[in-house]
């Protein structure tokens, strides 16, 4: 029953897009969570839908809400029973609405992201009914969605870009505690940025998560599993060429996070929400509003 439970489909709870693109504000678009999805012993083909949304304070320019959505494929394939390789691939659409109720709009292909991922403990028995599973997944992202350095010209900050222009690295662990039906995860993922071609850089992002879950079985074929937790997030300054920081970048967030998925057969489908808790985004210049998130997956 413990396999069973790794199945639960948290990849749309875990799937944040940290991002923020208000006039003030310069952290950058991520996205680097697996969920429980890590793991689950079966290869898997899954589409995910994530919106985020920020809005500037009153004071501070001419105030925007920024509405960032990302539809991302994501495919993982075992070699062996302890070494998976995964593939992200999303396409963004950013849109910002300003306060005179004009609207900027990009969307293009985004930045993929390749990761290997390496069992540690494959349910290590810690009592009767309970497991321990730990894995350890690194990577790299490409720099393949589009990035404009003089993207300030039109009046947008720099990470409203669809892609950040720059190599990124990617450390991903995963560590997953079931007992009988119930269970608890804890994920992180940290990605560090390169300069790119003009020597800007991007803050590097930390993001961990905390999750509680239970599976309720109605059938033989079809489950349950609602989930609930809390999930932070940090992002650095982005840094100029002279390495000096960027005003108005960087910050973190706390976020309560609450969803519901459903397996029926080799399917699962998810949806859920987060609303903050705490935040400091560019020194408290923009806010961060709720989250959304939906994913289907097929598993083989």
């Amino acid at each position: 029953m413990a396999k069973k439970m790794l199945l639960l489909p948290l990849f749309a709870l875990l799937c944040w897009q940290w991002a923020t693109a208000c006039d003030a504000c310069g952290c950058s678009i991520g996205g680097n969570g697996m969920g429980l999805l890590s793991a689950y012993r079966t290869n898997y083909v899954g589409l995910s839908w994530q919106t985020v949304r920020f809005q500037s304070t009153p004071g501070h320019g001419a105030g925007s809400e920024d509405y960032f959505h990302s539809f991302e494929l994501a495919i993982r394939y075992h070699f062996s029973d302890r070494f998976k390789l995964l593939i992200y691939q999303p396409y963004r659409l950013n849109r910002r609405l300003n306060n005179d109720q004009t609207t900027q709009q990009m969307s293009g292909i985004s930045d993929t992201r390749l990761l290997g991922s390496y069992t540690v403990l494959k349910d290590v028995a810690l009592g009767p009914q309970t497991s321990l599973f730990f894995e350890m997944g690194a990577g790299i992202k490409f720099p393949v969605g589009a990035y404009n350095a003089q993207i300030h010209d039109t009046n947008l900050p720099e990470n409203f870009n669809i892609g950040n222009g720059s190599w990124g690295y990617i450390l991903q662990p995963s560590l997953v505690l079931t007992h009988r039906q119930v269970g608890l995860v804890w994920n992180s993922v940290y990605q560090h940025h390169s300069r790119t071609r003009l020597d800007y850089r991007f803050g590097h992002q930390l993001t961990t998560q905390l999750l509680f879950f239970g599976e309720a079985s109605l059938s033989k074929q079809l489950k349950l599993i609602p989930n609930g937790g809390l999930s932070f997030e940090q992002i650095t300054a982005d840094r100029y060429a002279n390495d000096n920081t960027v005003p108005g970048t960087g910050g973190n967030g706390l976020f309560f996070s609450a969803g519901l998925n459903m397996k029926l057969g080799n399917w699962i489908l998810g949806a859920a929400s987060a609303i903050p808790l705490e935040q400091s985004y560019s020194h408290g210049e923009v806010n961060a509003k709720s989250r959304l998130s939906a994913q289907i997956t097929f598993t083989f």
